[in-house]
C-alpha cells in the first residue's frame, strides 16, 4: 500500500489484548446473537459466557446479562435457553441438557442404594 507521495505504508498491527479491550467497549447490534447460537450449537449443559467469549468478557456483567436476554429472545429460544447472573459471573444454561443431566445424576443415586 502506498501514500499519496508513492511511498511505502507499512501498517502495525495491535496485540489482542488491546483488540479485545477495544471490541469490549464497542456496542454492536445483534453482538449477542452468535453467542447464544455458539451455545445452542454446543453440547455443553451450562457455561460461563467471559470464560468462553473473550470480546465481550471486558464488559459489565449486567450489560452482558441484558444482551444475551434480549438475543434469546430475539431467536424465540427463552424456553431453553436462560441467562443466570451471579454477582460479575453471567451463565448461559440449557434447560433441555441439564434436565438429562438432573435425571443421570438420580439414576447414579439409585444404582448406588442398590
Amino acid at each position: 500500500m502506498s501514500d499519496n507521495n508513492g511511498n511505502t505504508v507499512t501498517l502495525k498491527g495491535m496485540p489482542m489484548d488491546e483488540i479485545f479491550g477495544v471490541m469490549s467497549q464497542t456496542r454492536t447490534k445483534g453482538g449477542y446473537i452468535p453467542v447464544i447460537q455458539a451455545f445452542e450449537d454446543s453440547d455443553e449443559a451450562m457455561i460461563n459466557v467471559k470464560d468462553n467469549f473473550p470480546l465481550i468478557a471486558d464488559k459489565n456483567a449486567t450489560t452482558i446479562y441484558q444482551g444475551l436476554t434480549n438475543a434469546i429472545n430475539k431467536l424465540g429460544l427463552d424456553e431453553t435457553v436462560k441467562v443466570k447472573k451471579l454477582g460479575e459471573v453471567v451463565y448461559l444454561a440449557h434447560t433441555e441438557r441439564l434436565e438429562i443431566l438432573k435425571a443421570a445424576m438420580l439414576d447414579s443415586d439409585d444404582n448406588v442404594d442398590s
